[in-house]
């Protein structure tokens, strides 16, 4: 079986990780809804799941993305990096902040242009505004912050530094997540704090550099290929399932990031299995791409108690949720990437041209 994809490519089986993502973050909001509430003997919080296999896979991208550049060009160029994060996050955002603040004038949402404000900040993991709709910016926060220090880091550490580096991050975040936990440190702490989840996009980037390594290794290769690998949700289950918070805080959530990421390459390498060809049907590639905009929207209209807005029952809040997420996406984010392509295209040709008549 060959691994090779094309760099000028997509990544395989990604767009589908994505869909089964945003489909987990939704069906947990959807518990909120009487008839869809979880039993209580219940312990595993499948919201974590969602946005751990979200921040796992945001990792992996970056990093692969920064280290092809530095292969490529000899050079991380952080200016273009910006650009590109500007226009796919931005715009999208700005759209759903519009349409927030429209909402509230017409009764149907509450947030203060103050909470609507904050919303931009990307500080929305350190304090909530008090506006529900925007609460779930919290992991927007996180990997904006990341966004921020990690290309900028990486682009003056070797890829051994920088795996030595990922390495103490994954192993210090969990004592910190276990410092605050006996400390009394409230759910807020322990689920939204960039030094709390920081270890979910530090496996990711580690992936992206190791991943290489990985494949030659004969013993990984033989569990890649082998049915064992269809035990690796469970794995995950066993690990996420949350009897005991310490060893949950501490270990179990460690284990069920480095099980996403295995999950991650595997799927990337077994793209013509069944299980490939299931995240690369055209269903799950949509839902994938549309998966931003999902996310943006659908805490406006799933995360609110039956009753409190015409919309909040089900399944209205899920057509409406999806389908004014749809339009987000053709209307606002898949316009705002092209164009941005386009000028970070045009700025570098223009870069380029501009060096030989320097040099004359």
């Amino acid at each position: 079986m060959s691994s090779r994809v094309d760099k000028n490519q997509r990544l395989p089986s990604l767009d589908g990780l994505r869909a089964i993502s945003v489909t987990i973050i939704l069906a947990f909001h959807l518990r909120f809804l009487p008839t869809l509430g979880r039993p209580r003997w219940v312990r595993f919080d499948i919201g974590t799941l969602g946005m751990s296999i979200f921040f796992v896979i945001s990792g992996f991208i970056i990093t692969k993305l920064l280290l092809d550049e530095r292969e490529r060009d000899g050079m991380i160029c952080l200016p273009s990096f910006y650009s590109r994060r500007f226009f796919r996050i931005f715009p999208a955002l700005f759209a759903y902040i519009l349409g927030l603040a429209l909402l509230t004038l017409l009764g149907l949402a509450s947030c203060s242009p103050r909470q609507l404000w904050m919303g931009l900040t990307f500080l929305g993991n350190y304090r909530y505004s008090g506006c529900f709709s925007t609460a779930h910016l919290w992991s927007l926060s996180v990997e904006e912050q990341f966004y921020l220090l990690w290309p900028f880091v990486l682009s003056r550490l070797s890829s051994k530094s920088a795996s030595r580096l990922l390495l103490t991050v994954i192993c210090i975040v969990p004592l910190i997540r276990v410092a605050h936990l006996v400390h009394g440190a409230d759910w807020m702490t322990l689920e939204w704090h960039s030094e709390s989840v920081a270890d979910g996009l530090a496996v990711g980037c580690l992936l992206a550099i190791v991943r290489t390594r990985l494949h030659t290794n004969r013993a990984y290769q033989r569990f890649a290929n082998s049915r064992a690998c269809w035990f690796l949700p469970i794995g995950l289950l066993a690990a996420g399932w949350q009897y005991s918070s310490l060893f949950y805080q501490g270990l179990g959530k460690t284990l069920m990031l480095v099980g996403i990421a295995i999950g991650i390459d595997i799927s990337i390498q077994r793209y013509n299995t069944v299980w490939g060809r299931c995240l690369n049907s055209a269903a799950f590639v949509r839902v994938g791409l549309w998966s931003y905009s999902i996310y943006l929207w659908q805490q406006v209209f799933i995360v609110q108690l039956p009753g409190t807005q015409p919309y909040a029952w089900f399944p209205l809040n899920l057509i409406l949720s999806i389908g004014v997420a749809i339009a987000s996406y053709y209307l606002v984010e898949r316009p705002a990437l092209l164009w941005g392509r386009h000028l970070i295209v045009r700025r570098q040709t223009s870069a380029a041209m501009a060096i030989p008549k320097a040099a004359a």
